[in-house]
Protein backbone atom coordinates (compact mmCIF):
# COMPACT_ATOMS: atom_id res chain seq x y z
CA UNK A 1 0.00 0.00 0.00
CA UNK A 2 1.38 3.29 -1.18
CA UNK A 3 2.15 5.60 1.83
CA UNK A 4 -0.45 8.50 1.88
CA UNK A 5 -1.83 10.97 4.11
CA UNK A 6 -4.92 13.23 5.14
CA UNK A 7 -4.89 16.78 5.93
CA UNK A 8 -4.58 16.35 9.48
CA UNK A 9 -4.85 13.15 9.99
CA UNK A 10 -4.16 12.72 13.45
CA UNK A 11 -7.33 15.43 14.08
CA UNK A 12 -9.38 13.07 12.20
CA UNK A 13 -8.65 10.13 14.07
CA UNK A 14 -9.76 11.36 17.34
CA UNK A 15 -12.76 12.41 15.94
CA UNK A 16 -13.07 8.49 14.55
CA UNK A 17 -11.92 7.17 17.83
CA UNK A 18 -15.09 9.64 19.25
CA UNK A 19 -17.59 8.23 16.72
CA UNK A 20 -17.49 10.75 14.56
CA UNK A 21 -19.29 8.40 11.18
CA UNK A 22 -18.60 11.93 9.13
CA UNK A 23 -14.86 11.42 9.62
CA UNK A 24 -14.29 7.99 9.48
CA UNK A 25 -16.37 8.41 5.74
CA UNK A 26 -13.43 10.60 4.74
CA UNK A 27 -10.89 8.12 6.14
CA UNK A 28 -13.12 5.34 4.45
CA UNK A 29 -12.84 7.52 1.14
CA UNK A 30 -9.45 8.37 1.03
CA UNK A 31 -8.27 4.88 2.05
CA UNK A 32 -10.95 2.46 0.56
CA UNK A 33 -9.26 2.30 -3.26
CA UNK A 34 -5.64 1.88 -2.21
CA UNK A 35 -6.23 -1.00 -0.08
CA UNK A 36 -8.85 -2.64 -2.91
CA UNK A 37 -6.40 -2.14 -5.39
CA UNK A 38 -3.55 -3.92 -2.52
CA UNK A 39 -6.37 -6.84 -2.38
CA UNK A 40 -6.94 -7.43 -5.88
CA UNK A 41 -3.64 -7.23 -6.83
CA UNK A 42 -2.89 -10.23 -3.78
CA UNK A 43 -6.28 -12.06 -4.80
CA UNK A 44 -7.12 -11.58 -8.07
CA UNK A 45 -10.73 -11.55 -6.96
CA UNK A 46 -12.85 -8.59 -6.74
CA UNK A 47 -15.37 -10.47 -4.34
CA UNK A 48 -12.99 -11.20 -2.16
CA UNK A 49 -11.25 -7.46 -2.33
CA UNK A 50 -14.12 -6.22 -1.17
CA UNK A 51 -14.48 -8.73 1.67
CA UNK A 52 -11.01 -7.44 2.66
CA UNK A 53 -11.87 -3.61 2.20
CA UNK A 54 -15.07 -4.35 4.31
CA UNK A 55 -13.63 -6.48 7.03
CA UNK A 56 -10.46 -3.97 7.18
CA UNK A 57 -12.84 -0.98 8.23
CA UNK A 58 -15.01 -2.70 10.05
CA UNK A 59 -11.88 -3.75 12.38
CA UNK A 60 -11.26 -0.09 12.16
CA UNK A 61 -14.61 1.03 13.55
CA UNK A 62 -14.65 -1.46 16.23
CA UNK A 63 -11.12 -0.58 17.75
CA UNK A 64 -11.54 3.19 17.10
CA UNK A 65 -10.66 3.66 20.59
CA UNK A 66 -7.23 3.15 20.03
CA UNK A 67 -6.74 5.57 17.42
CA UNK A 68 -5.70 8.41 19.02
CA UNK A 69 -2.80 6.29 20.32
CA UNK A 70 -1.49 5.53 16.55
CA UNK A 71 1.46 7.04 15.34
CA UNK A 72 1.36 5.84 12.27
CA UNK A 73 -1.91 5.32 10.96
CA UNK A 74 -0.77 4.19 7.34
CA UNK A 75 1.13 1.11 8.57
CA UNK A 76 -0.99 0.42 10.99
CA UNK A 77 -3.87 0.02 8.15
CA UNK A 78 -1.69 -1.79 5.92
CA UNK A 79 -1.13 -4.35 9.30
CA UNK A 80 -5.08 -4.61 9.23
CA UNK A 81 -5.02 -5.47 5.68
CA UNK A 82 -2.26 -7.68 5.34
CA UNK A 83 -3.78 -9.68 8.01
CA UNK A 84 -7.33 -9.40 6.88
CA UNK A 85 -5.52 -11.05 3.26
CA UNK A 86 -3.88 -13.71 4.75
CA UNK A 87 -7.40 -14.65 7.21
CA UNK A 88 -9.32 -14.08 3.28
CA UNK A 89 -6.72 -16.01 1.36
CA UNK A 90 -6.59 -19.01 3.65
CA UNK A 91 -10.04 -19.17 4.21
CA UNK A 92 -10.68 -19.35 0.24
CA UNK A 93 -8.44 -21.82 0.20
CA UNK A 94 -9.97 -23.99 2.70
CA UNK A 95 -13.25 -23.48 0.95
CA UNK A 96 -12.14 -24.64 -1.98
CA UNK A 97 -9.98 -27.48 -1.23
CA UNK A 98 -13.70 -28.84 1.33
CA UNK A 99 -15.38 -28.34 -2.07
CA UNK A 100 -12.59 -30.48 -4.15
CA UNK A 101 -12.71 -32.96 -1.18
CA UNK A 102 -16.39 -33.34 -1.20
CA UNK A 103 -16.69 -33.80 -5.25
CA UNK A 104 -13.38 -36.69 -5.25
CA UNK A 105 -15.12 -38.59 -2.51
CA UNK A 106 -18.34 -38.85 -4.18
CA UNK A 107 -18.35 -41.99 -6.29
CA UNK A 108 -18.92 -42.06 -9.60
CA UNK A 109 -18.70 -39.29 -12.22
CA UNK A 110 -21.00 -36.13 -11.69
CA UNK A 111 -23.11 -35.77 -15.12
CA UNK A 112 -25.71 -33.17 -15.72
CA UNK A 113 -28.20 -33.87 -13.48
CA UNK A 114 -26.12 -34.27 -10.94
CA UNK A 115 -24.39 -31.19 -11.70
CA UNK A 116 -28.25 -29.40 -11.54
CA UNK A 117 -28.78 -31.35 -8.50
CA UNK A 118 -25.80 -29.96 -6.46
CA UNK A 119 -26.53 -26.51 -7.75
CA UNK A 120 -30.07 -26.40 -6.63
CA UNK A 121 -29.25 -27.55 -3.28
CA UNK A 122 -26.33 -24.82 -3.15
CA UNK A 123 -28.92 -22.89 -4.43
CA UNK A 124 -31.73 -23.86 -1.43
CA UNK A 125 -28.47 -23.75 1.45
CA UNK A 126 -28.38 -19.97 0.65
CA UNK A 127 -32.08 -19.22 0.61
CA UNK A 128 -31.78 -20.69 4.24
CA UNK A 129 -28.41 -19.16 5.32
CA UNK A 130 -30.44 -15.48 3.58
CA UNK A 131 -33.51 -16.28 5.81
CA UNK A 132 -31.22 -16.31 9.46
CA UNK A 133 -30.48 -12.84 8.39
CA UNK A 134 -32.51 -10.17 10.49
CA UNK A 135 -34.56 -7.93 8.35
CA UNK A 136 -32.81 -5.64 7.63
CA UNK A 137 -29.73 -7.64 7.09
CA UNK A 138 -31.95 -9.44 4.09
CA UNK A 139 -32.65 -5.95 2.42
CA UNK A 140 -29.67 -4.77 2.39
CA UNK A 141 -27.90 -7.82 1.15
CA UNK A 142 -30.67 -7.79 -1.91
CA UNK A 143 -30.19 -4.26 -2.65
CA UNK A 144 -26.48 -4.90 -2.51
CA UNK A 145 -25.78 -8.40 -4.08
CA UNK A 146 -28.76 -8.53 -6.15
CA UNK A 147 -29.90 -5.05 -7.35
CA UNK A 148 -25.98 -4.27 -7.83
CA UNK A 149 -26.71 -0.85 -5.99
CA UNK A 150 -23.30 0.93 -3.93
CA UNK A 151 -23.45 1.24 -0.32
CA UNK A 152 -23.75 5.02 -0.74
CA UNK A 153 -27.24 4.33 -2.59
CA UNK A 154 -28.47 1.56 -0.64
CA UNK A 155 -28.07 4.26 2.63
CA UNK A 156 -29.50 7.13 0.89
CA UNK A 157 -32.59 4.94 -0.24
CA UNK A 158 -32.83 3.35 3.36
CA UNK A 159 -32.19 6.67 5.10
CA UNK A 160 -29.06 5.30 7.47
CA UNK A 161 -25.89 5.92 7.43
CA UNK A 162 -23.44 4.26 5.04
CA UNK A 163 -21.45 2.84 7.91
CA UNK A 164 -24.62 1.29 9.17
CA UNK A 165 -24.82 -0.52 5.54
CA UNK A 166 -21.14 -1.69 5.22
CA UNK A 167 -21.79 -3.51 8.86
CA UNK A 168 -25.02 -4.81 7.78
CA UNK A 169 -23.31 -6.65 4.82
CA UNK A 170 -20.12 -7.73 6.73
CA UNK A 171 -22.38 -9.20 9.51
CA UNK A 172 -24.87 -11.22 6.81
CA UNK A 173 -21.44 -12.68 5.18
CA UNK A 174 -20.23 -13.65 7.93
CA UNK A 175 -23.71 -15.47 9.34
CA UNK A 176 -23.90 -16.80 5.64
CA UNK A 177 -20.33 -17.95 5.09
CA UNK A 178 -20.58 -19.83 8.43
CA UNK A 179 -24.20 -21.54 7.77
CA UNK A 180 -23.29 -22.68 4.72
CA UNK A 181 -19.65 -23.60 6.36
CA UNK A 182 -21.40 -25.82 8.89
CA UNK A 183 -24.30 -27.15 6.76
CA UNK A 184 -21.44 -28.39 4.14
CA UNK A 185 -19.19 -30.44 6.57
CA UNK A 186 -22.45 -31.59 7.48
CA UNK A 187 -23.39 -32.73 3.42
CA UNK A 188 -19.84 -33.99 3.16
CA UNK A 189 -20.29 -36.61 5.90
CA UNK A 190 -24.03 -37.19 4.92
CA UNK A 191 -22.70 -37.97 1.80
CA UNK A 192 -19.44 -40.19 3.06
CA UNK A 193 -21.60 -42.01 5.69
CA UNK A 194 -24.03 -42.94 2.28
CA UNK A 195 -21.44 -43.93 0.13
Amino acid sequence: MQSTFLHNEKGLLVQVANSDEEAFRLLYDHYRQKIYAYACHLTASTNLADEVVQEVFLKVWLNRHKLPAVSNFNAWLYTITRNQLFDALKRSAKEANNRQTLLRDIPGTINNADEMVLDKENHKLLQQALSRLSSQQQIIYHLSRNQGMKYDEIARQLQIAPNTVKVHIVNALRTIREYIRFHTVHLFLLCWWLF
